[in-house]
Parts: C-alpha cells; sequence; structure tokens
C-alpha cells in the first residue's frame, strides 16, 4: 500500500516519485487541461480564453507555493528543535 510521503523524506526523491502511475496522472492531467486550453472547440464549450504567458507564470508560480511553504516550514521546525 502506498503511503503519503515522510516528513523526513526528500522532496523530490520518494516513495511518491518512484511510482510511474503518478507520473502518468500528472501527465494525463498536463494534456487534458492543454486539450482544454489550445483546442478551440473544447476551448468554446468550456468558455475560456488562452492565458498570456505572464497568466501562465502566475499559475506555476501559485502551483510551486504550496511547495515551497511546506518546506520552508520544515526547515523552521528542525532549526528550532535542533
Amino acid at each position: 500500500m502506498l503511503n503519503m510521503r515522510g516528513a523526513d523524506s526528500p522532496v523530490f526523491v520518494n516513495e511518491i516519485t518512484r511510482n510511474p502511475m503518478v507520473w502518468v496522472a500528472i501527465a494525463v492531467g498536463v494534456g487534458l487541461l492543454a486539450l482544454a486550453v489550445w483546442v478551440p472547440v473544447a476551448a468554446d464549450v468550456l468558455g475560456i480564453a488562452p492565458l498570456p504567458l505572464a497568466g501562465w507564470l502566475l499559475v506555476a508560480g501559485f502551483s510551486l507555493l504550496p511547495l515551497v511553504i511546506v518546506q520552508l516550514t520544515k526547515i523552521v521546525i528542525e532549526a528550532r528543535s535542533g
């Protein structure tokens, strides 16, 4: 059974990132997002418009923000405890 990664395991090399099905799921999700945004028929049905580069950078930044916050929190907690 697959568990969430432990608090002391590395961010990018752990039991979750070693699971190939996680990467398949991420690829499928990114592919569906790309289809929804860049296929005109899908974009019309969903009522969405393409984002400019600045918009995609904003999305990427806010997507990575939880990772950064958690890692900084772990660093602060470790520094205080030891």
